[in-house]
């Protein structure tokens, strides 16, 4: 059983047209395209963050009252 698939498999794989589209599905996977536009699409969906968000100095500045000397 296995082998009549394997044949009916690797025939149309012969073909260049079939090929082209194997071998490009091939180079998406090994990059990881697919995981990469999704992480892509879910960065774009979600809110940024504020300039400096993740400095501590940044937040220390923006919470500091005015004209305080420390």
């Amino acid at each position: 059983m296995w082998l009549l698939l394997t044949i009916v498999a690797v025939a149309p794989s012969q073909q260049p047209k079939i090929r082209r589209g194997l071998l490009r599905e091939i180079a998406d996977y090994t990059t990881n395209a697919e995981a990469r536009a999704f992480a892509e699409e879910a960065a774009r969906a979600r809110p940024s963050a504020p300039p400096g968000a993740g400095d501590p100095a940044a937040f220390h500045v923006a919470t500091r009252k005015v004209g305080s000397s420390g």
